[in-house]
Parts: structure tokens; sequence; C-alpha cells
């Protein structure tokens, strides 16, 4: 078996937000913005909202402040407001974290709007969402244990649908963790997965041969100092209707 190492695509906290592309809506072209016009997409005031709460997403687990998204990726305005006291205040669309020395939960209320369509009323709607915030790892072992926490609440399991026009788009494994341990990666399926050495990606072998739902699992070893520890992680592969 092959040890394989990726890289994360940008930050860990960018990596997080993981969302997808809906379709085009027919609209008159002429009443939208500059801004969605720039985005390439053509929604009502309602799809745009509609099409930026189902994307939206934060991650389970983080150990430090963290940037909220301002604007959806079809252009809406994204407003925060945290539900619960504590050490924790959101400032410039960042969730900051004052005490990293307990775990905390941090509720946050996402209002969603949207109003670049002149034909359409304005558009809103909220969704809620409950973070974890960790305490600051201070040893070698709590470092990878958190790294392995994080990874598996934020990342997995990994769900290659073979129906998406783009199957492999959230695939991505990365070489770090949010503690900067070293992370390899090895397959314990090696007829059903591979990695795209050009992608990064996991990827099914052979999709035709695919007839049913498919689990399978990777290894990944964390090393941080001289502190080292495996954990496994699940992989889905949906077959194609």
């Amino acid at each position: 078996m092959k040890h394989y190492k990726h890289f994360i695509i940008g930050s860990v906290a960018a990596s997080f937000l993981l969302v997808g592309c809906g379709e085009t809506a027919n609209t008159q072209s002429d009443n939208l913005s500059v801004r969605m016009i720039d985005v390439g997409q053509n929604y009502t005031n309602a799809e745009a909202v509609e099409h930026d709460y189902d994307a939206l997403t934060l991650p389970k687990y983080i150990n430090q402040s963290f940037p909220l998204p301002a604007e959806g990726i079809a252009g809406s305005d994204i407003n925060w407001t945290l539900l619960n006291q504590g050490d924790l205040n959101i400032t410039n669309h960042t969730l900051m974290v004052e005490d990293t020395s307990y775990t905390q939960y941090a509720k946050l209320l996402a209002n969603i709007n949207y109003d670049l369509n002149k034909s359409d009323i304005k558009a809103e709607k909220s969704k809620e969402f409950c973070v974890t915030v960790l305490p600051k790892a201070t040893n070698d072992c709590e470092k990878v244990s958190q790294d392995i926490t994080m990874t598996e609440g934020n990342f997995f399991p990994i769900v290659i649908d073979l129906n998406s026009t783009d199957a492999y788009k959230d695939c991505a494994l990365f070489d770090k963790g949010p503690n900067d341990s070293n992370i390899t990666w090895k397959l314990c399926d090696t007829e059903l997965l591979e990695v795209n050495t050009t992608s990064n990606k996991l990827q099914v072998i052979n999709p035709t041969t695919v007839t049913e739902k498919k689990c399978s699992t990777i290894k990944g070893t964390f090393q941080y100092g001289d502190f080292t520890k495996n954990a496994y992680f699940k992989v889905i592969v949906l077959p194609k209707q």
C-alpha cells in the first residue's frame, strides 16, 4: 500500500466552507446588479436567498477566532447574530474567541437577504448554527487528538455522489491539521478508490461498476512532535441512478 500525502487548498478556515453550485434561473438580465452579473448568475431575489441558504455551512469545531461569510455565493448579504453569552463576540464578521482555556459553544443566527433584482421584493431567510469552540491544545498529544476530532467533525464522511456533475468537488485531502500536525493518508480499499495525482482528490477507480451504495475507510496518521496517532475516516460512494 502506498501512503498518500496531500495539501490543503487555501487556509483551514476557508476550507471549512464547502459550498455547492446551483442551477441558473431565468430572469431579465437588465434587472440584475453588477454584482450578480459578475458572478454569472441570473437569480430572482427569492432564488438567490434559497440558494445561499442551502449552500451556507460552518464547521462543527473551531479552536480560534473564525471569519464568518459576509456574502453568499449567489450574492446575498449575510449578517450574523450571536445568540448566547460567554467569552465570544462577533466583530466585523469574525467570531472572536477571547478565552481559549475551556470548551465553549457558539449559537449563531445567519440572516440571509437579497434585494438586487429590482423586479422582485426583497427576500430573506435565517439559518441557525451551533459551533463548538475547543480549548487551546498545549502539548503534542492534545494537538494530535484535537486535529483528529476537528478533521472527523468538519470534513467527514466524504460523500462521492456519482450523480453529481462534479462528484469529486469536496474530496480533497490535506497534509496539515488545524494545529499543524502532519497527516499522511492510506487507502483501505485500493480497488474502489484512488487519489488523483493532479487534483489531490479521492476518486472512484471504475464508476461504472458501482451499482449500489459503497462504504469505505481511509486511514489518517497524525503526527506532531514525538506523538503519533492513527484514525480511520468514512468515505461513502453513491452510484449513478
